[in-house]
Parts: C-alpha cells; structure tokens; sequence
C-alpha cells in the first residue's frame, strides 16, 4: 500500500464529494507532471526538473504517499546539483513507477466513494 488518506480524510471532514475531487486532481494532474519532468530531463533542463517536482511534493503529502518524499527530495537536489543524469533518470522512473501504484490504489477508493 502506498498511500494513506488519513490525512485527506481528516480535512474532508466526511465530505465525500470532496474526497473524490481531490483524488480526480492527483490522478488526472500527476501524470502530466511526469511527462514535463521527463521532458526537461531528454533537455538537460535540470530548473524545470527540479521546479516541476518540486510542485508535486505537496500532492504527494496530501495523500499519504510518504515513501516519494525522499525520493522527491533526491530528485530535486540532483536537479540543482546537476550531479548525475543516469542517475536522475533512474530516481524519476522509480518516483514514477511508485506513483502509478498509488494511482492505481486512489482509483479504487474513489470508485467506492462514487457507488456509495
């Protein structure tokens, strides 16, 4: 399990519309991120790198998937530091591959709220 929507749940104070909405956001949003991330890798555009993942770090904290934030963390600080691209590379395809798990677990859990 890669998320935990305690947190979502706690400020949704048992709405949920919102609930859904919010997931719709990250499930819609996320993969668009990765495609710019991806593309200012193919670039060398290690600012937008960093600027695109840093814009996703709260949406990660927001539901629950705590195992990206040091990997988001690597992420950008390799961008700024312009260190390694392979390894970059490998540390945007693990966030990514993690980041489609939660997306699958998010999908199922705003299916339940929409039949309930």
């Amino acid at each position: 399990m890669h998320t935990d929507l305690s947190y979502l749940n706690e400020i949704a104070d048992g709405n949920d519309e919102f609930i859904v909405e919010m997931l719709e956001m990250f499930i819609d949003k996320t993969p668009e991120y990765f495609f710019e991330i991806k593309k200012s890798l193919g670039e060398s555009n290690y600012e937008q790198i960093k600027s695109a993942t840093h814009k996703v770090k709260p949406t990660f904290a927001f539901m629950g998937i705590d195992k990206a934030k040091p990997l988001i963390v690597e992420i950008e600080r390799n961008a700024v530091e312009i260190r390694n691209p392979e390894s970059l590379n490998e540390l945007i395809v693990e966030l990514e591959t993690m980041t489609t798990e939660a997306i699958n677990e998010l999908e199922q859990h705003r299916d339940k709220l929409k039949t309930n």
